[in-house]
């Protein structure tokens, strides 16, 4: 064919964050009020499927002040896209927002109208895109209300 060079990439990093003082580890067995963080499996296994391999999984408490270190900290710039589970609503727990707002990233939409998945956020933090998407579905603004 006559081709020398051969365009190729790498693997993309995600660092996928996911939030919730009522989230459990997978393998534990919740109390009343907690859940099983489900989201690190999916995100995990449709990682794979996709060709990524490289995901980086953290978790945060309902604490805004907690959840903007770990972030920040991250060091952006070693990932290629930043996940965040939980927290897209409008709920009182739902951080995404103030929590692209704090680091500085841009928001380029908020919203989709698509159920469930609605709050779904897209934007921009260093450079590198930022995606929030909401927990679980438990009905309208149902965050706010916790158990």
């Amino acid at each position: 064919m006559g081709k020398t060079s051969v365009r190729v990439s790498r693997q993309p990093r995600i660092l996928h964050v996911t939030t919730g003082d009522e989230i459990v580890a997978p393998e534990t067995t919740p109390a009343p009020g907690q859940i099983r963080n489900s989201n690190v499996t999916l995100i995990a296994g449709l990682g794979r499927e996709c060709g990524v391999d490289a995901i980086t999984h953290f978790h945060a408490k309902d604490d805004m002040a907690s959840l903007v270190r770990m972030v920040a900290e991250a060091k952006s710039e070693t990932f290629d896209v930043i996940l965040v589970s939980g927290g897209s609503g409008k709920g009182d727990y739902d951080f995404s927002a103030e929590l692209f707002r704090r680091l500085g990233a841009t928001i380029h939409f908020r919203e989709v109208n698509v159920r469930p998945g609605k709050p779904l956020m897209v934007g921009r933090y260093r450079g590198t895109p930022m995606v929030g998407l909401p927990g679980r579905c438990r009905g309208r603004n149902s965050a706010t209300s916790r158990p």
